[in-house]
């Protein structure tokens, strides 16, 4: 689980919300069981979350940005489980405005899955 003690330097932790400072960041394999990953409208760079998952029974994991992001998002080796019937319904795993790229991953259970209007790579 991240804690504000071993989430990368710049990061920020509360209330279950992780926010980034500018520049390039990786969270890697964090559990992010009833965690928000949380991109700001400020945030350049590149946001890498590898290795990571969150658990079944948790109320999921959320990854969001603001809409005029421009901070790339590369999620790879992931498992994110969205939380079931726990989760708001109308409420995306993944709902960013910045450019993504979801590899190696298995996100579900959640309502809609991920959503990403700029182009979303899934390999």
């Amino acid at each position: 689980m991240p804690t504000s003690g071993n989430i990368p330097a710049g990061c920020t932790l509360s209330a279950g919300v992780i926010t980034f400072p500018l520049g390039d960041t990786t969270l890697d394999g964090y559990d992010l069981s009833n965690i928000t990953v949380l991109i700001q409208d400020t945030n350049t760079g590149t946001l890498t979350v590898r290795n990571c998952s969150s658990s079944v029974g948790s109320n999921g994991v959320y990854i969001r940005s603001g809409v005029a992001s421009t901070m790339i998002l590369n999620i790879s080796n992931c498992t994110l489980y969205g939380g079931g019937t726990n989760m708001d319904q109308n409420f995306q795993i993944i709902k960013v405005w910045c450019p993504l790229t979801l590899t190696n991953s298995w996100v579900f259970a959640g309502a809609a899955g991920t959503y990403g209007p700029k182009p979303v790579v899934r390999n």
